[in-house]
């Protein structure tokens, strides 16, 4: 078996038929893997695109990127990973490439979302769920006194517990 490489454009024998003596194979095993380790450093310095999904069809099979640099790139349905749904505003990398119609994404892949301070912040429901129920029975004793006309006699600790509770839900 051979392995040829393009960027030398040297053909490296099997390694069971070579001789270890032999000086043409390890001046030519040397120059691979100088090219590899060249090859490996440039695609740490390589920046990806990163945009915005514009909007995307998956009826259609088509959409739009906007592009962090300002440019619009096409998005055809073949660069899209299989189970992946593109909505409007996911923040994307991708890779271009240019049409006849001007650039396109060959590839894409979704940026993961970091959680936000408030989202991690943010009580589990099972922690929030008997604190709601508590807070209806509160809410419940004191309609009986709005019905009386008057504001109920503990009104500040409920608008601060629902204050509270509020901040688990605006998230």
């Amino acid at each position: 078996m051979s392995i040829f490489s393009e960027r030398t454009r040297l053909r490296f024998p099997d390694k069971e038929n070579v001789n270890s003596n032999d000086s043409s194979w390890k001046i030519a095993k040397c120059e691979y893997e100088s090219w590899n380790a060249a090859d490996k450093s440039t695609k740490r310095r390589v920046e990806v695109p990163t945009g915005k999904v514009k909007f995307f069809d998956d009826a259609k099979g088509f959409g739009f990127i906007a592009g962090d640099d300002g440019e619009q790139v096409y998005l055809p349905k073949s660069a899209v990973p299989l189970g992946v749904r593109l909505r409007p505003g996911m923040r994307v990398e991708y890779g271009v490439g240019d049409t006849r119609r001007g650039p396109a994404a060959l590839q894409l892949s979704v940026i993961a979302k970091e959680k936000s301070l408030a989202e991690q912040a943010r009580r589990k429901p099972e922690e929030i769920l008997p604190l709601i129920e508590d807070l209806i029975k509160v809410l419940d004793a004191s309609t009986d006194q709005l019905r009386r006309g008057r504001y109920p006699e503990h009104g500040g600790p409920i608008a601060q517990a629902l204050r509270e509770l509020a901040k688990d839900f605006d998230v």
